[in-house]
């Protein structure tokens, strides 16, 4: 997936990061559109991560499917569900480790790795 960061908001340590994600799986399919707000813990200036914890909404797009996967891809398959994510994570400069839960609808668990520019 993609995500924005904008701020800080109201703190120096209070972001809003809005994302989308793209999961494909054997059963599960999800694009996910969330709208997350993070802060960060306060750490010391020489400190290589950043620890932050959030949530926010999530608008979630499912399918789940036992069929054949070479069919082609159509959103009429998918079925829409509101939910709300909870994440904790940290990030250094540019990589970013998270852990992200969903409430409140679909569950999933998602365990994250990326690479900011």
């Amino acid at each position: 997936g993609v995500h924005g960061q904008f701020g800080p908001l109201f703190s120096k340590n209070a972001f809003a990061r809005p994302n989308i994600e793209f999961m494909f799986g054997e059963v599960t399919d999800i694009i996910a559109i969330n709208l997350e707000g993070i802060y960060r813990i306060p750490s010391t200036r020489d400190a290589k991560w950043q620890y932050y914890f959030g949530a926010g909404p999530a608008f979630n797009f499912v399918n789940k499917s036992f069929n054949d996967t070479t069919e082609d891809f159509s959103f009429s398959d998918f079925t829409f569900d509101a939910a709300l994510n909870i994440l904790m994570g940290m990030q250094n400069k540019n990589t970013f480790v998270e852990f992200k839960a969903t409430a409140w609808g679909e569950p999933t668990i998602r365990f994250i790795i990326g690479y900011s520019f």
